[in-house]
This record gives structure tokens, sequence and C-alpha cells, in this order.
């Protein structure tokens, strides 16, 4: 694994929310698909939970984060993602959840699985916690890991279908669930990662993987004078 800058990481972090009337908000480019839909490899995967499927409560979009990594539900979506073994064992997805419940939204987690050739890892899926309090018609961009260390073991290239869905508690006191959606990552060895050649030779701008380098966004790289590789260049 190349060495790389270390990146701070609040998973499950809420980063803001806003209201509207807009189901939901921003470009649609990012609009993810419904796991339940036609889409034979998604549908493999089936989601455990114990709240009643609620509609109104919907995965809109998954976000890129801004250039200071700062994410809010009004933030660019993508509609696929790549994830490069030879940099990082973990997927951080970004999303914009939105409720049009006409109560509050409690959302403290979601359920996430791998589709893998058909194969869904973990059975059920797994749960990644964290919170955020949606008012009704509001929408809130949130962030989790939705590959694991343990997980990225079984992949070894390809596409790989990420299935998630979101659990809320109502005022009410009733358990909901959102519909699962699909989020597609291409797995690769070394396909983001640049090497320039040797450091004295290179001049920037220089691309620096993003704010979580390994996926998404490709990395520069150059040689030292003993042949290591600095990620990105100094």
């Amino acid at each position: 694994m190349v060495a790389r800058a270390s990146v701070l990481i609040s998973l499950g972090l809420v980063v803001t929310a806003c209201g509207g009337d807009d189901e939901t908000g921003g470009d649609d480019a990012g609009e993810l698909s419904d796991a339940g839909g036609s889409d034979a490899a998604a549908a493999s995967c089936s989601l455990e939970s114990e709240g009643e499927l609620e509609a109104r409560l919907t995965i809109a979009a998954a976000l890129v984060p801004e250039d200071n990594c700062v994410l809010d539900p009004d933030s660019p979506t993508r509609s696929s993602g790549i994830m490069d073994l030879s940099m990082t064992d973990s997927y951080y997805l970004a999303v914009r959840i939105h409720n049009a419940l006409e109560t509050i939204a409690f959302v403290d987690g979601a359920i996430v699985a791998l589709d893998v050739d058909g194969t869904c890892i973990p059975s059920g899926g797994r749960t990644d916690e964290f919170s955020a309090a949606l008012t009704p018609m509001s929408s809130a961009s949130v962030l989790f890991r939705a590959v694991e260390p343990v997980e990225s073991q079984s992949l070894d290239g390809g596409e790989v279908q990420i299935v998630v869905a979101v659990e809320a508690g109502t005022e009410e006191a009733t358990r909901i669930v959102s519909p699962s959606i699909t989020f597609p990552i291409e797995i690769c060895e070394g396909c983001l990662l640049n090497e320039l050649g040797p450091c004295d030779s290179v001049e920037p701008p220089f691309a620096d993987g993003g704010c979580y380098p390994g996926q998404d966004e490709p990395l520069d790289c150059c040689a030292d004078g003993e042949g290591e590789l600095q990620c990105p260049p100094p």
C-alpha cells in the first residue's frame, strides 16, 4: 500500500442539512438506482431491517466532497465510483437523504451490503451508525464507510454494487427504513496511481487523491533519490 498523507475522517458525520420543497434537490446526475428494480445484480442483495418500509424517506444522490472536503446536500453528485486496492482497503460513501414525511425522521444509520457477482456480503447487510434529525421536507448529507477492510479482502477487480438503505425513528416512535438503492464502484489495482518519474524532474500542479486517497480521484507520485514513491510529490 502506497504511503500517503493521513486523512481525518469522521464516520457517519452529518455535515449540514437544508429544507425545501424539492424532493431530491440539486443536480440529479448522481441519482442512484433502486435495488428493487430491474438490475438483476442489485436485486440479489436483500437488506434485513426491523423497520417498516417508507418510500418518503429516500437516499436521493451520492455526493462529491467540495475542494475543502466539506459536504452539504447541494454538493456535486456522482453516479459511480472507483476503489483502488493498491492504496486503500475502505470506501467512504457520502449521500443526500431526504425526508418527505410530515414528521421528523431521526435517521440513525445505514444498512450496507456489497453485491459481488451475485453474492451478498455480508448476507442481509451490516449497520453503519450515524445520526441525523430531518424535519419534514428537508435533506441532509451523511458520510459512512460503505466498504470495510475485511470486505475488501473479497474484492479482486470488476464492478461491485454497494446496496444501501437508511433506518430511522419518527416522533411517533415508529421504526422505518428507506427503499434500498445501489451505487456501482469499479475495483482496480493501481488505476488511480500516476507514477510521474523522478521527483527532481516533475512540476506542479499535482493530483492529490482528493479527500479520500485511493477512491474516485487520481493521485500523482514521484520517485525520490532512493526510489521510494512520494505521493503526492513534495
